[in-house]
């Protein structure tokens, strides 16, 4: 499987360069979801958790719960050849 390196500061460009995932499809791991208005993004591990990099603690793995469900603005697939 190849490595895809993501620095944490590039979210707005990885929003606006990599394809949607479809609607209605489940969420696969590796999958990149964006939160608070392009601020911050993470890698989905399985639908009920994810990666993401904080400024204070590192990489940290979270869930969806009740924090982070409402901030998800959208989700993009990276494509590997």
């Amino acid at each position: 499987m190849p490595v895809v390196l993501i620095k944490r500061t590039t979210t707005c460009k990885l929003y606006v360069s990599l394809p949607e995932a479809p609607a209605g499809e489940d969420w696969l791991s590796g999958d990149i979801v964006f939160f608070d208005d392009l601020r911050n993004c993470g890698i989905v591990n399985s639908r009920p958790d994810f990666y993401h990099a904080g400024t204070t603690i590192g990489i940290a793995r979270a869930g969806f719960n009740p924090l982070w469900r409402p901030k998800v603005v959208g989700l993009r697939r990276i494509v590997v050849p």
